[in-house]
């Protein structure tokens, strides 16, 4: 965890993190923290259910220094950090082959194929000129839909986004599926 009141990242000890439970991430009237979870194979569900609630990004325990550094410093810079092969391996984990839920489904139907594109592009990491480039539209306008997306589809940031691409269905660990 990093707290905002010093312009030093600072370690939190276990004690803090398990005391800073989910209904702090999830809102309340005092700044948000920067977290970054630490995960390793068997904290997969908690990892996800952090990212769902606000964590700005997760790595490997195993990660190197500078590595962890870098998650540190992306999260204070209210950034996102998702690791890719720890991602793949965490969808993986997660997400049925078989449909998902209802109400993503439904979440899902109402996308355009533009707009399905740009969750693709998300999920898969894409930086908004890769998503720009793919549509053949202006990073501008791609600023514009993923804002429009995150609005229609009551998420807060492009981390929850990333998880939508894959509980829809639009990605899977193995690639994408069509929209």
């Amino acid at each position: 965890m990093i707290t905002q009141r010093s312009s030093k990242p600072q370690r939190a000890s276990p004690q803090l993190l398990q005391a800073h439970d989910r209904s702090t991430l999830a809102g309340g009237t005092a700044p948000r923290p920067a977290v970054v979870m630490l995960t390793d194979r068997g904290a997969d569900e908690y990892v996800y259910e952090s990212l769902r609630d606000g964590a700005r990004g997760f790595v490997s325990k195993n990660a190197r220094p500078a590595e962890l550094a870098l998650a540190v410093r992306t999260a204070a810079d209210d950034s996102r950090l998702l690791w890719p092969a720890e991602t793949v391996r965490l969808i993986a984990s997660l997400t049925p082959d078989r449909g998902g839920r209802p109400d993503i489904a439904r979440a899902r139907s109402g996308l355009s194929t533009g707009d399905a594109i740009v969750v693709v592009g998300v999920g898969r990491g894409d930086d908004d000129e890769q998503i720009a480039r793919n549509l053949g539209i202006g990073v501008d306008e791609v600023q514009r839909r993923i804002r429009s997306l995150l609005l229609m589809l009551a998420l807060r940031d492009r981390t929850q986004l990333v998880v939508f691409a894959y509980e829809s269905g639009l990605l899977t660990p193995k690639g994408v599926r069509a929209p």
